[in-house]
């Protein structure tokens, strides 16, 4: 009989609709029955293990450690196959963590959640624990972190867990950075893979304890970018951070005009390092006139990796005691070399 442990957190596939509203189902027993259901539906021995019991809004780092803590004592225990529950708000950024942590370590980890909670007249509860349990059970899986989730009635994508990207506000399923959907769940045709997962970022070393984490992330800090964005009030402020994060237009790009206040005086002028992400290489192989003058003010520009990777590493790296000069050096392969003059003039796009 295969063995499967399934670790619970909270989230809407652990909540109800109750009183006109999604709340966490404190007794937990309905969520269980249904993982119930599916496990002895594919004779498999099952124990679950509640870590946290959190709607994922709600969550912050010291969740994390928690996370880590219980998958960590289920594979001491044992277990190589698990399926963690989790919320959808914030399932990319604790995915991203298992992965950094747990990837080459000989186990599979499927995370899942719901869109709809457990009595809605819609709800993927069933359907996304059954690709969970099927895709952490398949000897066709190779080892390391997933998140399936229900993209069709009868099918759930399957996506690595270091390159799902947070749900956006208009979808009810996930996507992976450049479509890059590794393969699919059908209640008729089981698990089929397409492509192999693609490497990630690993964090080497001992794994941080909840209350590490937590003060971690007071070093951090990420700031959305709008047009007209007036930096000036905003250096005393950031001054106090190891790093910001700035998430980028979607070419890479963000405002370069010179002059107090902006972007690029921000840059020149901040104590902290200043990370913009994200440079997207695969489609813009030559970079635009503003990109390049964020990198020559100090600006570290990131590819590849969404703002929720960047904090992750950078929170979980700090709470490991890496400095912030050896975190740069393990992002060195998404760190874009962007070098004033690196790209033919007529081939520096004027920044739109």
């Amino acid at each position: 009989m295969n063995k499967l442990a399934i670790v619970t957190t909270g989230g809407t596939i652990g909540a109800v609709l109750k009183n006109g509203a999604v709340s966490i189902d404190k007794d937990v027993g309905d969520l269980y029955s249904k993982i119930m259901s599916v496990c002895r539906s594919l004779d498999c021995d099952f124990e679950v293990f509640p870590a946290i019991d959190k709607i994922s809004e709600d969550m912050t780092p010291y969740d994390w450690g928690l996370i880590i803590k219980e998958i960590q004592k289920v594979v001491d225990s044992g277990y190589k196959n698990i399926v963690v529950t989790h919320g959808t708000d914030t399932i990319a950024y604790t995915s991203t963590v298992l992965s950094m942590f747990f990837a080459g370590s000989g186990i599979r980890i499927c995370v899942t959640g719901s869109f709809y909670p457990q009595n809605h007249p819609d709800s993927d509860v069933r359907i996304n624990l059954e690709a969970a349990v099927n895709i952490a059970l398949d000897p066709k899986t190779p080892e390391g972190v997933f998140v399936s989730f229900r993209k069709d009635p009868d099918e759930c994508g399957i996506y690595s867990g270091f390159s799902i990207k947070p749900m956006e506000f208009d979808a009810n399923t996930f996507r992976s950075i450049y479509g890059c959907e590794l393969g699919e769940y059908s209640t008729t045709g089981g698990v089929s893979f397409y492509r192999n997962p693609p490497a990630g970022l690993v964090l080497e070393g001992e794994k941080p304890d909840p209350a590490a984490l937590l003060e971690a992330s007071r070093e951090f800090l990420m700031l959305n970018l709008y047009p007209g964005m007036e930096f000036t009030r905003l250096i005393k402020i950031t001054n106090d951070y190891d790093a910001v994060i700035i998430p980028l237009y979607h070419s890479g790009t963000a405002p370069f005009s010179d002059g107090k206040g902006s972007l690029v005086d921000f840059i020149a002028r901040a104590e902290s390092k200043v990370f913009l992400a994200t440079y997207p290489s695969r489609y813009v192989g030559n970079p635009y006139e503003s990109t390049l003058r964020l990198v020559d003010v100090g600006g570290i520009v990131i590819k590849d990796l969404l703002p929720h990777h960047l904090y992750s590493c950078l929170v979980c790296g700090k709470a490991q005691g890496r400095s912030l000069a050896d975190l740069i050096h393990v992002l060195e392969p998404w760190i874009a070399v962007l070098k004033a003059g690196g790209a033919p003039k007529s081939q520096v796009f004027v920044s739109h």
